[in-house]
């Protein structure tokens, strides 16, 4: 009993430490993206996340091919098809594509703290279309937790806005991605695997992508740096992570996997600090420290 105690303890540990590290990539995604888009004023939030989206989709359409998970048979039904559509482009698409953009416009620790409000969007859809009961809990974390995203887009002045209204209004569009692709998916998880769904949903986007007019004739394609850049955020910022995420399922409960998602903000803000020279006043890690500690709350039961 003692030995296979042991065990499930250190494979707790992994899948703990697997959650984390995976967090953290994501995080550190973001901060490579910024540089890309340092790297040439052409590179594009539209090219970068179509590049990824079709990319990532395939290898993860692929290997649940390798997996025996039958992807095709997303595309049999009528009801399962147009979800997927639907998937595609109203989750992943705002989810990937609006954060870019608002990492485009102000700087990855931005656009991920604020990303970070998804579950509220997540809550307040729950609350509207399934009754369920808020509790008391849920309004003072979603005052702080919009409180603070103010205080990081003002620092309490409406008049002086910190970030441009279009990067907010891409951070906030991002975080209602983020529960937008939790709630639609649900019914398509539960006859396939999370690997078919995400890779098909992915692949939607970035062919949805496609539709939006973009010029990529100044690319700089000769550049080392660019192909080091999307081969970080297509392996390390997208597929690796999420093979961890969904190990680390098997061990972990929803509660411990929602903490350890603060470490992708942190991370993002650490490194645009250390990397890129953002200057942040106590006001700002004030606001930091407000959203993702009210988005931790609302996790608890």
């Amino acid at each position: 009993m003692e030995e296979k105690s042991f065990v499930n303890l250190n494979e707790k540990t992994v899948a703990t430490i697997k959650v984390g590290l995976g967090t953290t990539l994501w995080g550190a995604s973001g901060l490579v993206v910024k540089g890309l888009f340092n790297l040439s004023p052409h590179i594009n939030a539209v090219w970068i996340s179509q590049v990824r989206m079709i990319v990532a989709g395939l290898i993860l359409i692929v290997l649940a091919q390798l997996n025996r998970h039958e992807p095709m048979d997303v595309w049999k039904h009528k009801d399962t098809t147009l979800r997927m559509i639907a998937y595609g482009i109203l989750g992943i698409l705002p989810v990937q594509f609006a954060f870019y953009e608002c990492v485009q416009l102000s700087n990855a620790a931005m656009a991920t703290v604020i990303q970070f409000l998804g579950p509220f969007f997540i809550l307040g859809y729950l609350a509207a279309t399934k009754k369920q009961v808020l509790r008391p809990l849920d309004f003072i974390s979603a005052i702080a937790g919009f409180g603070g995203v103010f205080l990081l887009a003002t620092h309490g002045n409406i008049h002086d806005l910190r970030i441009s209204p279009l990067a907010l209004l891409f951070g906030l569009l991002s975080a209602v991605g983020v529960a937008t692709s939790n709630t639609i998916p649900t019914p398509l998880v539960k006859k396939y695997s999370s690997m078919t769904v995400s890779g098909w949903g992915m692949l939607v986007s970035g062919i949805a992508l496609m539709a939006l007019p973009q010029n990529i004739a100044g690319i700089p394609f000769g550049d080392w740096r660019l192909w080091l850049g999307l081969a970080f955020v297509l392996i390390l910022g997208t597929i690796v992570p999420f093979v961890w995420m969904n190990e680390a399922l098997v061990h972990l409960s929803p509660a411990v996997v929602s903490l350890l998602d603060a470490f992708e903000p942190v991370a993002s803000t650490i490194g645009s600090v250390l990397i890129f020279g953002l200057v942040l006043l106590p006001v700002d890690y004030i606001a930091i420290v407000l959203i993702i500690a009210a988005t931790l709350a609302i996790s608890m039961k």
